[in-house]
Order: structure tokens, then C-alpha cells, then sequence
């Protein structure tokens, strides 16, 4: 059954996608937290702790999450909202 004169109903405007500054202060701190404690870890121990499952962390692991959280974090919304536009279109 239709909503209106058309046939369809009309879509509502599309919402502006943004991230607060704190929400990205946030995401830039867990990357330079895991950035720093796995280089601290590097230099002065074998093992960064252990996982749920008991198995070793290694501290090139917490290096290898903070490195694209710092770059993700810090990259402006408009650019993200440009490549997305991009990729659906």
C-alpha cells in the first residue's frame, strides 16, 4: 500500500557522519598505549603477558594494533565520509 501520491515513500536526508573529538582523543590514546607498552615490553622482556587461552603475547603484537589505530584515529570524517560516497556509488 502505498504511503503517498508517488507510490513510495520519500527518504528521509541522509545524516552527516561525525565523530566527536573525544571519542577520537580516546582511540589515539589506546593506539600510543599499546605503541609504547609493547616497545617497553620489547626491550625489557620476553612477553608482553598472556591471553585468555594462556598463550604467550608477544610485544610486536601490541606494536602491530596501535600502528593503524593512530592513522584511523586521526584521519578526518569528511575523508571517510568522500571514500564512502565513492564505494557506493
Amino acid at each position: 500500500m502505498p504511503y503517498h501520491i508517488s507510490g513510495h515513500k520519500p527518504k528521509a536526508p541522509a545524516k552527516e557522519f561525525r565523530v566527536p573529538l573525544k571519542h577520537r582523543l580516546g582511540f589515539v590514546a589506546i593506539g600510543l598505549f599499546c605503541i609504547l607498552v609493547g616497545i617497553y615490553k620489547q626491550v625489557n622482556g620476553p612477553f608482553a603477558g598472556h591471553n585468555w587461552f594462556n598463550q604467550p603475547l608477544y610485544p610486536i603484537t601490541l606494536i602491530a594494533v596501535g600502528v593503524p589505530v593512530l592513522p584511523l584515529a586521526l584521519i578526518p570524517t569528511a575523508w571517510l565520509e568522500k571514500v564512502a560516497k565513492r564505494l557506493v556509488s
